[in-house]
């Protein structure tokens, strides 16, 4: 969920960290775990894609 906020509101790692409970080197941290499961996992891409499509919708 962190990437997914990240990417749709364009807010600051400090201020999703704000949100979710943790510092923002953390949210900056799991970015760039998960972009590399995207990299790796085509699988993992898509669902990634699914998640932003629900956000879009609703």
């Amino acid at each position: 969920m962190i990437y997914v906020s990240k990417i749709m509101s364009n807010a600051k790692n400090t201020e999703i960290g704000r949100y979710f409970g943790i510092q923002g080197s953390t949210v900056s941290e799991a970015l760039k775990r998960v972009e590399t499961r995207i990299k790796r996992e085509g699988k993992f891409r898509k669902e990634i894609e699914v998640l932003k499509k629900q956000f879009v919708i609703e």
